[in-house]
């Protein structure tokens, strides 16, 4: 029968290696989620340079989820803005081809549809995207501040809804022309794929 003092120096050394263990096991490898286009800026990292981009970048937007960013946000993936409004039959023809964009797309592209309806409650416009089918497509209401900076730089058209206005801005932030009219999701898709490479739209002054 082993000593007491036996037993007390096992019970130390069973102690330790348990110690050892804990300290020195591996953590989580699991990788992250991948944050996706837009995501709010990681605090840790220098906040991005935003004092030359145009106030409509610039200034705050709240998703119908709740969610505020600004376009300023997305630089680093391509992003398609289209303009809409809940009432317009051409914007109900244009966003399933826009929908359908965001899916071949995927986390390569940002896609945003803002309605032009400043004092409509987000849960209107989130009920809208359900009943159209439109989940990949991200929804908010514009304030009356980024309306008007929308119309200062690209012009009434911008608040034309049935004019499905549509602006694609590449991957450094620089934007193209606002483009109207129905178009395709291959057209789309093209225009966003274009738009991953720098400089690969030209930039709007504003």
């Amino acid at each position: 029968m082993p000593s007491l003092a036996t037993v007390a120096v096992v019970a130390a050394l069973c102690v330790g290696v348990q110690s050892t263990t804990s300290a020195t096991a591996p953590p989580n490898s699991s990788p992250p989620p991948a944050a996706g286009p837009c995501a709010p800026p990681d605090e840790s990292a220098p906040p991005a340079t935003t004092a030359d981009l145009p106030a409509w970048q610039s200034l705050p937007i709240v998703d119908v989820d709740g969610a505020t960013f600004t376009l300023a946000d997305c630089i680093g993936s391509p992003v398609l803005v289209e303009l809409f409004a809940t009432w317009c039959s051409n914007c109900r023809q244009q966003l399933p081809k826009t929908q359908e964009a965001a899916v071949r797309m995927g986390d390569g592209a940002a896609v945003i549809a803002l309605s032009v309806e400043t004092d409509l409650a987000p849960d209107a416009v989130a009920q809208y995207a359900v009943d159209n089918e439109l989940p990949d497509i991200r929804f908010a209401v514009m304030s009356p501040e980024l309306l008007a900076a929308f119309v200062d730089t690209f012009g009434n058209t911008a608040a034309n809804p049935p004019s499905t206005p549509k602006i694609v801005i590449d991957a450094t932030g620089a934007a193209g022309e606002l483009t109207t009219g129905q178009e395709s999701t291959d057209e789309l898709v093209e225009q966003l794929t274009a738009a991953s490479a720098p400089h690969a739209t030209a930039t709007t002054e504003g």
